[in-house]
């Protein structure tokens, strides 16, 4: 074992001639739409736009790329079955990230347009069954797969068959699922809590998921109706066991989904704003932090923390300041190097010079940093009353905020780590591919003709006469054939 399969399968035996150019198109074709959607999930992730379905078919392209490298490799190998069961396997896999993402864009839809229904705690462990059901129905898929390989038994063999055919048809069944949101949220009126997510239309959003949605249910229904019928042997394969049948309802309409979703522009056409799912509804989250007086007087008092630490006050005042509030804080606030009576008024700084500080902070050179936070200490010196709202922000974040020594990790590197990661592997896998391709067979001394021949020759010339073939009463070849290669003296 593993034991070729005795019935004829979808796409036939590869071959070089014709299988290989064909997939290495696909591969290009496939490889190039994990690149583009993996650099507008890096590219969106730095704006902090976050869209993980781009990741999804991201990641569906790349186990194309894998079932491509494996066909191929397949096609130079025929008489491997590890390689035909494992190619098998991943294209069977695949396609359901197809099927998830659909799901995921109609769960959208009918979420804004029908918000007491899709945000029900209902709804939303039902998709939860349904996504962990399609997670299981894949498993033993494959479990089925690889478990007819390893056995002949014949009831074992149609039990496998009857699990697989289950599973297949529960997969079916979620790929109508999409569909099936969409048409109920278009019908159904939209309700007076509607909401809008992302741009276009929702009519656009509508005809782009019904196209997706449409040509996902042809491969579903071609995939679903192909198992369902009897296995034929493969001398006399029926015509859907045909390369053309499997191209054309395989590989040609996934990368026409994938196509229209990326041309579409998905990731903004379908982006909700970041923490929806927590709020429960699809309007941006208000900004409330300018007029909460906790948070205030906590900056406050971080400030003043912050003031201690770099030695403003002299020692005397040190203990009885910090029992003081922020009102009264400015009062224990004495220059060490100055009197009194010398200590000047600093005037508010302009808006727009602190005007999006947090993002101009790492580009401005130091000596300008170092001259704005002189401006800001000296104005903290005065009556925190008289700060404004943009003084009091500045200041707390070049006090307190992410940069520098502080700055944060870039939101999604362990993801770009990861997709670069599997990028490369793709890469490194179609370059030993095309390798393996162009490569000459085997040399003709490996052959089990040449290696027969050489048992003979050293029979006949009566080399290695006391422990090889050269002795007579020893019936052992120094070269050895097949699979099975023991020494001589095992043998013996």
């Amino acid at each position: 074992p593993p034991y070729a399969p005795p019935t004829a399968a979808v796409g036939g035996l590869p071959t070089i001639p014709v299988d290989v150019p064909i997939t290495a198109v696909f591969l290009c074709f496939y490889l190039a739409g994990a690149i583009i959607n993996f650099a507008l999930l890096k590219f969106n992730l730095k704006r902090d736009h976050r869209f993980l379905i781009s990741w999804a078919l991201g990641g569906f392209c790349m186990s194309r790329v894998l079932t491509c490298v494996m066909r191929i490799a397949w096609a130079t190998n025929p008489a491997n079955v590890s390689v035909a069961l494992a190619a098998q396997i991943f294209t069977n896999a695949g396609v359901l990230l197809v099927y998830v993402v659909n799901m995921l864009l109609a769960q959208r839809i009918l979420r804004a347009r029908q918000p007491a229904v899709g945000w029900t705690r209902i709804f939303h462990w039902t998709c939860v069954a349904l996504y962990t059901g399609i997670g299981l129905a894949i498993a033993l898929v494959i479990s089925m797969i690889v478990l007819s390989a390893y056995t002949l038994d014949l009831s074992t063999l149609q039990a496998a068959r009857d699990v697989e055919l289950v599973a297949l048809t529960y997969i079916t069944f979620f790929a109508f699922l999409a569909p099936a949101i969409l048409i109920l949220s278009l019908s159904l009126s939209a309700s007076i809590d509607a909401t809008h997510f992302g741009k276009r239309s929702m009519q656009h959003k509508a005809i782009v998921l019904g196209v997706s949605t449409s040509l996902q249910l042809v491969i579903a229904c071609f995939r679903v109706s192909t198992t369902w019928q009897s296995p034929r042997p493969k001398t006399d394969p029926a015509w859907y066991d045909s390369r053309a049948a499997f191209y054309c309802f395989g590989f040609v309409i996934e990368i026409i989904i994938v196509l229209l979703l990326t041309v579409a522009r998905i990731d903004l056409t379908f982006h909700v704003p970041n923490g929806s799912s927590k709020r429960r509804s699809y309007l941006e989250e208000k900004e409330t932090s300018d007029h909460h007086p906790t948070t205030l007087h906590s900056a406050v008092t971080m400030l003043r923390s912050a003031l201690l630490r770099s030695q403003l006050l002299t020692p005397s005042t040190t203990a009885s300041a910090l029992r003081l509030s922020p009102r009264t804080f400015r009062s224990a606030i004495v220059p060490v190097s100055r009197q009194p009576s010398s200590r000047r008024h600093a005037h508010a700084i302009s808006n727009p010079t602190l005007a999006n500080i947090e993002k101009r902070w790492e580009a401005m050179p130091p000596q300008e940093q170092a001259d704005l936070w002189m401006a800001l200490r000296d104005r903290m010196k005065e009556d925190w009353t008289a700060l404004t709202m943009q003084e009091k922000k500045a200041a707390y974040w070049i006090a307190f905020g992410p940069h520098g020594p502080r700055a944060l990790p870039p939101p999604g590197e362990n993801w770009t780590i990861f997709f670069y990661t599997m990028a490369a592997i793709g890469v490194s896998g179609v370059i030993f591919a095309i390798i393996k391709y162009s490569s000459r067979g085997p040399p003709r001394t490996m052959t089990k003709e040449w290696q027969e021949a050489t048992n003979e020759y050293m029979k006949e010339n009566r080399i290695e006469p006391i422990t090889g073939p050269g002795d007579p009463a020893n019936n052992v070849s120094m070269v050895q054939v097949g699979p099975d290669r023991m020494s001589g003296q095992e043998k013996k």
